[in-house]
């Protein structure tokens, strides 16, 4: 093709194509370089050539080395059974050697003379110490570290001689001691939001043998020991009956617990989830950061759920129904599907006002029937109620709280997601029980929540009522003084309410008076619906954390949602090293925003807030500390 003379062709010496090469290569190393070095700047920290670092706090270089006192002469106040003492060391040695930690057993001797460079003592029921022992003791938790101690820690001296409480109690900082033998099996109700309660549910009850034990009065104890419901023994206030806590000196941590950290052999997923609460307690004391996940959204510390047993009185839940909707509490209707049809207007009113749930189909047990029948049954129940109300109906409340082993089968086979009973109670959190929902996919489970009731319904509040008539504050305070043990668990609070009994308008007065303290607390008050769909879904997200390798201000936060739904408005508590005059949490990669967070004002714990977890997704943050 000619080329038209007026046309400049503008010819480039080849060597300029490789320049312009060579320029396209260096830039796009350069921006890698540049990305590189800011995702180094947000794990590892910020680069400090140019200006001085910033002071490194102690905790941050801990890193666990454990001394375990094998106390001599403590081990021979046990002559008798020498197992009894040196059980709970050999088990010591077993979890910290499943855990990696390093350790090393030291006598009494050993100990009289200083720690070297352990960062935790562990103290196995050693009863008796020297003075010497006690000094070092003390002086070793002045220096930063912490113990973790069992039983009569120091009661007695060298000889074994009795010394009194008063080394126990500034250790664990208690008000009080004593030992006490029952004579049968206890109870221990553990509290819930606490650097342990990854290994251990809120308000788990751990029944345990008879054993002597020892007992604080303390504000606020991590365990207590309690009765089959929860409750703390003989009538007494859980502050009298603590048998564990966790207390936090001028800089050093301490771990007590009273009983004897072994259960009986058939007892092995109890004895995993001991072991668990013993190797946080190394952590925790340790300075190494824990990672919680809340249990309920919005940050409330409880839950609470109302609930009402509608048999034959449809009147009585009509008008409860009103007040519920006029305090704007949401409420679950127990209903027996028989009755419920001669009803169905006032059903309907029900299901508007928070959810239908059933009774079953006459409102009586069927403890005791075969499973086929109770299934039967139950599905008969659930497929007459949802003839009248356009909700699923999911729940179901035995009727006199009777069911067996044969109920929950039946309640997945019926296609129920949860029960609400109070016999067998194990914690005071949901507990989530699975089923194949085929051989061909093993993976995919099914799931129905036992919702637990540790607490008195109206007829039990009624029964212990001895004030005036008509009632007054005494008879909201039955109701109350168990609402105020559960959120101190950080479980959920049931209030019960039969539609015969406390249905009638002339306790309407009382019902307000507690729904209102109720709402005055940081309390999730829910349906029974709402509950287990947020339980289940929170059930999905794993959370933990560890210090970054190579800084010495940064700790990383790994947060995975690995469920089919989003999880919203949770929280994570991070339990930190030591208690930063500044701090930020940043993600590690730029498509994650700052989450908000706050310090609080215990235990060196950060808050951290995520509006939505995202199914099948998992997230990376780091905080830095100090920088």
């Amino acid at each position: 093709m000619p080329v038209n003379p007026s046309t400049q062709v503008r010819q480039y010496p080849k060597s300029a194509y490789g320049f312009y090469l060579a320029a396209t290569i260096m830039v796009a190393v350069c921006l890698e370089t540049i990305i590189y070095l800011m995702m180094l700047g947000n794990t590892l920290g910020p680069f400090t050539v140019f200006k001085k670092e910033a002071p490194v706090n102690q905790a941050m270089t801990h890193e666990i080395k454990v001394a375990i006192l094998y106390s001599q002469a403590s081990a021979k106040m046990y002559a008798e059974n020498p197992q009894g003492f040196d059980g709970p060391e050999q088990l010591w040695e077993r979890i910290l050697k499943l855990g990696g930690i390093p350790y090393r057993v030291i006598s009494d001797a050993v100990s009289a003379q200083g720690l070297g460079d352990a960062t935790v003592l562990i103290l196995p029921g050693s009863a008796c110490l020297g003075d010497d022992q006690r000094n070092v003791i003390t002086r070793f938790l002045e220096d930063g570290h912490g113990v973790v101690a069992s039983g009569a820690v120091g009661t007695r001296d060298s000889d074994c001689s009795w010394k009194g409480w008063s080394f126990l109690t500034k250790l664990t900082g208690a008000q009080s001691a004593l030992t006490v033998t029952p004579p049968t099996n206890i109870n221990i109700t553990y509290r819930g939001q606490l650097f342990f309660s990854q290994q251990i549910p809120s308000g788990l009850k751990l029944e345990m043998p008879s054993q002597e034990l020892t007992l604080l009065t303390d504000p606020e104890p991590d365990a207590y020991l309690s009765d089959w419901m929860l409750r703390p023994v003989d009538n007494k206030k859980i502050s009298d009956l603590a048998v564990a806590v966790h207390h936090m000196t001028s800089s050093g941590r301490v771990v007590w617990f009273g009983f004897s950290n072994i259960l009986p052999a058939d007892r092995d997923i109890d004895q995993i989830r001991l072991n668990g609460y013993l190797t946080s307690a190394v952590d925790w004391t340790g300075k190494q950061p824990l990672a919680v996940l809340g249990n309920w959204p919005k940050t409330d510390s409880s839950a609470a759920l109302v609930a009402i047993g509608v048999q034959q009185n449809f009147n009585n839940a009509a008008t409860l129904s009103k007040l519920m909707k006029d305090e704007g509490v949401p409420a679950t209707f127990f209903c027996a599907s028989a009755a419920a049809t001669k009803s169905p207007d006032l059903v309907k009113e029900f299901d508007k006002v928070g959810e239908v749930a059933s009774l079953g189909i006459a409102g009586e047990p069927i403890q005791g029937l075969l499973p086929r029948v109770q299934g039967e049954q139950l599905h008969q129940s659930k497929l007459d109620l949802e003839k009248i109300v356009p909700t699923k109906v999911v729940g179901y409340a035995p009727p006199e709280s009777l069911s067996d082993t044969a109920t929950i089968l039946a309640l997945n086979d019926a296609g129920y997601r949860y029960e609400l009973n109070e016999m067998a109670v194990t914690r005071a959190v949901p507990e989530i029980v699975d089923f194949t929902s085929s051989v061909f996919f093993p993976l995919q489970k099914a799931e129905v929540s036992k919702i637990f009731r540790a607490s008195l319904d109206d007829y039990g509040v009624l029964a212990n009522y001895r004030g005036p008539d008509p009632p007054g504050d005494e008879l909201a305070e039955g109701f109350l003084s168990d609402f105020r043990r559960i959120n101190y668990l950080g479980g959920v609070y049931t209030l019960y309410i039969h539609s015969y009994l406390m249905g009638s308008p002339q306790y309407y007065p009382t019902l307000r008076k507690v729904l209102d303290h109720i709402r005055s607390q940081p309390v999730w008050v829910t349906s029974g619906q709402e509950m287990v769909d947020w339980w289940t879904a929170r059930n999905k997200v794993e959370v933990q954390t560890f210090k970054v390798g190579g800084s010495a201000h940064r700790i990383r936060l790994d947060v995975a949602n690995k469920g089919q739904t989003d999880v919203e408005n949770s929280s994570v508590y991070l339990y930190l090293p030591y208690h930063p005059k500044k701090i930020q949490v940043n993600g590690i990669v730029f498509r994650l925003t700052s989450p908000k967070f706050e310090m609080l004002d215990h235990d060196d714990v950060l808050r951290v807030d995520f509006p939505r977890l995202s199914s099948q997704t998992n997230y990376t943050y780091v905080v830095q500390m100090d920088e």
